[in-house]
């Protein structure tokens, strides 16, 4: 299995990486694979995590968290676990830098990337780098899943594809978009950074436009390696290529530069319904778009009152108390005891923590 997660062992600063891929329906894990250690070794993490050992870590600290191991668990404690002794310590590693992937209601994605025993511990920096890599592997886990149950081929994924909140851009080889999704589309009619012409996709600038047009070539000579079975390795493949091929995407108008991800697709599933060979999806991110919070969601899990609710997604959103006040025609003083409430409701305490809550667990996933 050497071929998975060499990209992101080198790029966290790990020696080895462990993938897990759990159903969540049953418990059962699908696989359990990685790079830097003997098949067994990963193997030997299956019946750990379907007997609860990796639950700390998977359950505790949040979906699409990036942590050290040693902020669940001290080293000591660690040290003298069942699970280390049985299951990690014939690894010959000890600190770990982990994330869980909900990528699906009933699918989890679990990663650890491991460092041989007396190494140091991960620093700050390296946790944020898994950071940045961290949405890169769920929106290939989510894809994979999606498109894979549904074949994209299909009227209903299609309709699935315009639904989602991030721009997709179906492309062949040379950058000719064969699907559009609906958010990508308001994105190319904006002008602003990204546009849809006769000869493909292009960026406002020229370097930028041959840098996207380079990196969806480049994408498109895996996707005849990529077979509909292909499991954990395309995932991670897809992932890794689309960290390494993350383009800005200048705008004209100044505003943050958009992000493009470029990911291979399976051939397999890819034919769509003009007969058309789509190889390529360029993801859109947008950074300074504000997510949108499921204002429903949060007010019935929590049971917060119409203003609460106001004042909570505001502040998701990157507002301040004063523009909060501002936009909502009331006082600070108002909006402190309003935000007072629901702190105390959410149990979250400070703001950060709050932002945090409503990011993790109140995003609309679609429109």
């Amino acid at each position: 299995m050497g071929k998975i997660l060499p990209t992101v062992v080198s790029t966290v600063g790990g020696n080895s990486t462990l993938f897990l891929d759990q159903d969540l329906r049953t418990g059962c894990v699908k696989s359990a694979t990685g790079c830097g250690l003997a098949p067994e070794l990963h193997a030997a993490f299956a019946p750990a995590c379907e007997a609860g050992m990796l639950a700390p870590w998977m359950d505790n600290l949040g979906s699409g968290i990036a942590r050290r191991s040693s902020a669940v668990i001290s080293d000591r404690a660690f040290a003298s676990s069942d699970f280390y002794e049985k299951t990690v310590r014939p690894t010959g590693t000890f600190h770990s830098a982990t994330a869980a992937l909900d990528y699906a209601a009933s699918h989890r994605g679990f990663i650890a990337i491991g460092r041989r025993l007396g190494s140091d511990d991960y620093d700050s920096q390296s946790i944020e780098v898994l950071q940045v890599l961290v949405p890169h592997l769920v929106t290939a886990l989510r894809v994979r899943h999606q498109l894979g149950d549904a074949e994209l081929q299909t009227r209903s994924a299609y309709a699935m594809l315009d639904r989602l909140d991030a721009g997709i851009v179906l492309t062949d080889a040379s950058a000719r978009p064969r699907f559009v999704n609906a958010r990508a589309g308001a994105i190319a009619a904006e002008g602003d950074g990204f546009c849809l012409g006769s000869r493909g996709i292009a960026a406002a600038l020229p370097t930028e436009t041959r840098a996207l047009r380079r990196a969806i070539a480049a994408a498109a000579t895996i996707t005849t390696k990529l077979t509909q079975s292909d499991t954990t390795d395309t995932i991670v493949q897809s992932a890794t290529s689309a960290m390494q091929t993350t383009l800005p995407l200048s705008r004209p108008s100044l505003r943050p530069p958009l992000t493009a991800f470029v990911m291979p697709l399976s051939e397999a599933m890819l034919e769509g319904t003009t007969g058309a060979l789509s190889q390529v999806a360029v993801f859109l991110i947008e950074p300074d778009r504000p997510p949108e919070i499921d204002t429903r969601a949060l007010g019935e899990t929590y049971r917060l009152a119409p203003r609460e609710i106001q004042v909570a997604t505001l502040l998701a959103q990157g507002r301040t108390l004063a523009e909060i006040a501002c936009q909502l025609g009331i006082g600070l003083g108002t909006v402190r005891e309003h935000l007072k409430r629901v702190l105390a409701k959410t149990e979250t305490r400070r703001q950060a923590n709050l932002v945090r809550l409503l990011l993790r667990a109140f995003v609309k996933p679609v429109r």
